[in-house]
């Protein structure tokens, strides 16, 4: 398989896993905490629902899932708004522009050791011990 390949059947993977986890969010939802099934969310207006994201690669499974109606089908009236940086982001999302933000750790981790009241929820990502480009972990002393 040739490096591009691999690359597309990642980028295809993620993008699949997120709008997957994009299904999910409204069944375990703020409010009701039963799960939504079947048809029951055609029956019921569509909750709104208010992300920023930054327009890099990283927020394409958002707008993916937008373009495709996944967000309908799942009861929500999402709109995806851009944003210059993480910490743009996280300010919003603090002060209530923001339902949900798509940022990266760092910027949340910060504003959660001043006190910000965040929840954070991390996804998994794609890393390759050595490979480089764009790859990005935390590391941690061993006793930490």
């Amino acid at each position: 398989m040739t490096f591009c390949n691999q690359r597309r059947r990642h980028l295809i993977t993620g993008i699949a896993a997120a709008a997957a986890f994009g299904l999910m969010l409204p069944a375990y939802g703020a409010g009701d905490s039963t799960p939504v099934t079947g048809n029951s969310v055609h029956n019921q207006p569509l909750t709104k629902l208010n992300i920023a994201i930054v327009p890099v690669l990283d927020g394409a499974p958002y707008l993916y899932a937008k373009a495709r109606g996944y967000y309908k089908d799942a009861g929500l009236d999402v709109t995806i708004s851009a944003n210059d940086s993480g910490p743009t982001i996280i300010t919003g999302v603090i002060n209530g522009t923001y339902d949900a933000g798509a940022t990266a750790w760092f910027p949340a981790a910060i504003a959660i050791s001043k006190g910000a009241k965040l929840k954070y929820v991390m996804t998994p990502a794609y890393m390759k011990k050595g490979a480089g480009h764009g790859d990005s972990g935390v590391v941690v002393k061993p006793d930490s």
